[in-house]
């Protein structure tokens, strides 16, 4: 069997307290976080803002790779088309000029309103598939279940014409909405979860009492 070079030992050592400094820093900046729990600190604002500051750095770093190899290099290869979107993104900064505010308003409508027009034509198929999926026979309890839950939420925001019956449906409703929201908060809940855990996790590594 080969033993490893005097080299090849120096990156594994090198590496090995990389990972060690790093688990260290995510300890560190994991108790931070919770320290919210007992009040609030500057330490809690520390990590916060630290967190905030990396993340605003990727996201530029990001967004500039992103330019480098779509708008720029379409540009020096000679699509002129693509000054378009370039002047477009230049008058979103306009908005910090009292004078050329205006100019970010266009900007602002011509994007949202593409944006939207390609969302709606994406989710068109969806949400047929979600209508004919709902239309089912009344001969089992979970269809009949899906078809109350999909209805009675649209009778509860009705308000142009209430009654007595259209409110006692609507309840029902409410009902619905607030088992869907019920369910949605406790998978959102179960997700964080998994997350503390493999938080504590990490804690439990940079100390050596987990493999």
């Amino acid at each position: 069997m080969a033993e490893d070079s005097p080299a090849e030992e120096g990156v594994l050592a090198e590496m090995d307290v990389s990972v060690y400094l790093g688990n260290l820093l995510g300890v560190f900046l994991i108790a931070t976080i919770f320290s919210y729990l007992w009040k609030d600190n500057r330490i809690y604002r520390f990590a916060a803002s630290t967190y905030i500051g990396f993340s605003v750095a990727h996201g530029m770093i990001l967004q500039y790779e992103f330019l480098k190899k779509g708008l720029f290099s379409d540009l020096a290869a000679g699509k002129l088309i693509s000054i378009v979107p370039l002047l477009l993104g230049l008058m979103c900064f306009t908005s910090l000029s009292r004078g050329y505010r205006w100019l970010n308003r266009y900007a602002l409508a011509l994007m949202l309103g593409t944006s939207l027009g390609l969302d709606l034509r994406g989710r068109a198929g969806t949400v047929v598939i979600n209508l004919l999926a709902t239309m089912k026979p009344l001969n089992n309890l979970n269809n009949i279940v899906i078809i109350v839950c999909a209805i009675t939420p649209m009778v509860y925001f009705l308000f142009s014409a209430k009654n007595r019956i259209s409110i006692q449906i609507g309840r029902i409703g409410r009902y619905a909405m607030m088992v869907a929201f019920g369910a949605t908060f406790a998978n959102v809940g179960l997700t964080r979860l998994s997350y503390l855990m493999g938080a504590i996790l990490n804690i439990l590594r940079a100390f050596g009492l987990a493999s």
